[in-house]
């Protein structure tokens, strides 16, 4: 526990989506990037592909975090060419879907391990090998700030907001915090968001791979009291809850 160490990198995108597996037709994207993006992006800065990457973060157990905010979200309509088979013959045909963006996001990414782990990691993200990316190809990430915090122990705290929580914390209670008298902004109001998200997978010599492992996730906007306390890290004001990938 003593030798490790936490890299934080601060980073913006003008759009993002991170598409639910089960939705088709329309893409709901999720409000924050799942585990798979998280390590997919530290995957890219290294140079490896997917499954090397998988390989990568299990085999040093590696933690993860992430802190962000979106400005707002919007809906997009593609139109998509694809090919089916019935009875043997092949057919080309084509199909509309919805996919929504969240648009001006800021993210604060945590990537808890070893010394030796994270300070290849933070070359990786000053000189990426592939281009980083929030979901989508188009989605590029621009990254604002990289910084070691060095022999760091994680906290413990039960009020949390703008992040990622592993587990089901639906029943937790939402923070209002209204004071008569007093003048408010609007904004919208979300309670935590709970979703079964694939997190492990096995790759196929065919470059196919199927889900080998599921987690739920708890993703949390306003700030909300959780029944158990979270390890978390404190940077710049936020509290970023860690967890062991997969």
């Amino acid at each position: 526990m003593n030798n490790r160490c936490y890299l934080v990198i601060e980073a913006r995108s003008e759009t993002a989506s991170f598409r639910i597996p089960e939705y088709h037709n329309y893409h709901k994207t999720l409000p924050l990037p799942p585990p798979t993006t998280i390590a997919g992006v530290a995957g890219a800065a290294l140079g490896l592909n997917f499954e090397a990457t998988q390989e990568y973060f299990i085999n040093n157990e590696i933690f993860l975090g992430v802190s962000g905010k979106s400005k707002g979200f919007f809906s997009d309509l593609w139109k998509i060419c694809i090919t089916v088979s019935i009875k043997g013959k092949r057919f080309a045909t084509s199909s509309v879907i919805r996919r929504e963006f969240l648009f001006r996001n800021s993210y604060f990414l945590v990537f808890g391990g070893e010394k030796a782990v994270i300070s290849e990691m933070k070359q990786a993200f000053l000189y990426p090998k592939f281009a980083l990316t929030m979901g989508n190809s188009d989605s590029l990430l621009l990254i604002k700030d990289v910084t070691i915090l060095n022999d760091m122990l994680p906290k413990t705290e039960r009020r949390l907001e703008n992040c990622l929580v592993k587990g089901s914390h639906k029943g937790s209670k939402t923070l209002e915090g209204m004071e008569a008298g007093k003048l408010y902004r609007y904004s919208t109001f979300q309670t935590p968001q709970v979703y079964n998200l694939p997190i492990l997978f096995d790759c196929h010599n065919d470059q196919t791979r199927s889900v080998a492992k599921r987690q739920e996730y708890s993703f949390i906007g306003n700030m909300v009291i959780l029944d158990e306390e979270q390890d978390v890290i404190e940077y710049k004001g936020l509290k970023i809850p860690i967890f062991l990938y997969g």
